[in-house]
């Protein structure tokens, strides 16, 4: 059985994210915050299939998480999730993002999205091991792909 930590801070994205990865057959873990999601994962880090993670957490963000993650665990796959286009987004997880190039496979879904195309989004992040990106088109998408 394959396992999912889930870092999200409303509850009904957190558990629209839990019903669709349970009905894939995934363990699912659940974080509020990026500490929660830390004392979660550094006892285990190996059991972890994917992290998903909303950008905008309270006291850190999810790309800052991700660096947490990469350094106990290198190569660790990571779905950021975001109803805010990447444009919108702090300089600094904009700068997160560019530091975790090459040390965390990592996706971006934007909000609202699709049980079909998280599905998708997991699959890929799941068998590749390069940057993904599903949602809005534009800039957006300019900016990611100048950081995989």
């Amino acid at each position: 059985m394959r396992t999912a930590l889930v870092v999200e801070d409303d509850e009904i994205s957190m558990r629209v994210f839990e019903v669709a990865l349970r009905r894939r057959g995934f363990r699912v873990l659940q974080a509020r915050s990026a500490q929660e999601a830390l004392d979660l994962f550094r006892p285990h880090p190996r059991a972890f299939d994917i992290i998903i993670s909303d950008v905008r957490l309270p006291v850190t963000s999810g790309p800052r998480l991700a660096m947490q993650l990469a350094a106990v665990r290198p190569r660790i796959r990571v779905l950021f999730s975001s109803g805010t286009p990447v444009e919108g987004w702090e300089q600094s997880d904009r700068d997160c993002l560019a530091q975790i190039k090459g040390r965390v496979i990592h996706g971006f879904l934007a909000k609202p999205f699709r049980i079909e195309t998280l599905d998708a989004m997991v699959d890929e992040l799941l068998k590749r091991g390069r940057f993904l990106h599903r949602g809005s088109r534009g800039r957006s998408r300019e900016l990611l792909d100048s950081w995989a």
